[in-house]
């Protein structure tokens, strides 16, 4: 019985009111982990889960985000091949990035983050945090650092021109 709570917050997340979507779905708390009724269509029981994540973004709280998203992905035998399985990897990268967690948002450690990974942590800060120029340039001066310690370790020789002309 936990389909009523989730389209009614679903409604609610339409009508961009995140806290009264996430007040309708603690009626589903409860049953969220619960096996599924037996019926024609079985219900997963995880959807309050995903759609209680998606409030906390809406709510702009990723860390109560990453956590309703992280539930989904550790239950994958309730989830079975619904599409919130896909989509909550998808989800719990935003929740990262509104954290402000770039590798985990990225899903690689921070020694496998690319230059476009960078760049795109650049638009980022100047964008959607709208940091001033200085604060931005302080974030990747520590990156760069960090990938000119990681080129002296060896990296081939293309990655450095790359690097090198990313400084300049």
């Amino acid at each position: 019985m936990n389909y009523w709570p989730t389209l009614r917050a679903k409604l609610a997340l339409l009508r961009s009111k995140p806290e009264q979507a996430l007040e309708v779905l603690r009626a589903a708390a409860p049953y969220e982990l619960g096996e599924p009724s037996f019926s024609l269509y079985n219900w997963p029981d995880l959807y309050p889960v995903y759609v209680r994540g998606e409030a906390y973004l809406a709510a702009r709280k990723g860390s109560e985000a990453a956590a309703e998203f992280q539930k989904i992905l550790d239950h994958r035998g309730i989830v079975l091949n619904e599409p919130i399985g896909a989509l909550a990897h998808l989800q719990l990268g935003r929740a990262y990035a509104l954290q402000g967690d770039t590798a985990k948002s990225h899903n690689r450690p921070p020694d496998r983050l690319g230059l476009r990974h960078i760049r795109e942590y650049q638009a980022e800060l100047f964008q959607k945090r709208k940091l001033s120029p200085g604060s931005v340039a302080n974030r990747l001066a520590a990156l760069r650092f960090f990938y000119i310690k990681r080129t002296q370790e060896g990296l081939d020789c293309i990655c450095k021109r790359a690097i090198a002309c990313w400084l300049l």
